[in-house]
């Protein structure tokens, strides 16, 4: 239905009970519509902290680059953004390979880039 939805400002994160471990993190998907009301994209989507303000993993956008930061290891993929006051599908995975090793794919409207 139309108008309706959460309302994210970016300071609210999930808290988890210990600090992020890549080696015991397996594959994991985040999906979602955002309706962006500025041309410029930035803040968090998804932050995992174990205490305040120390986030273990996010999923951001940081001037319309979509970031997934596992533990202090950063991968920014671009995207192409235009569209203000319009719902985007937003999709990221994260797919474990081996300890320390993953593979990062985002989605974003209709474009995807690993």
């Amino acid at each position: 239905m139309d108008n309706q939805g959460l309302y994210f400002d970016g300071t609210s994160h999930i808290r988890t009970a210990n600090t992020l471990d890549q080696n015991n993190v397996n594959s994991f998907t985040y999906e979602g519509w955002i309706r962006p009301t500025s041309a410029t994209l930035a803040g968090d989507l998804l932050a995992f902290e174990n205490a305040p303000n120390s986030n273990d993993a996010s999923i951001s956008f940081n001037g319309n680059n979509i970031e997934v930061d596992l533990d202090g290891t950063i991968a920014s993929i671009p995207i192409t953004y235009t569209n203000v006051d319009e719902w985007h599908y937003v999709g990221v995975s994260v797919r474990k390979y081996e300890n320390n090793r993953s593979t990062v794919c985002a989605v974003f409207g209709t474009g995807t880039e690993t």
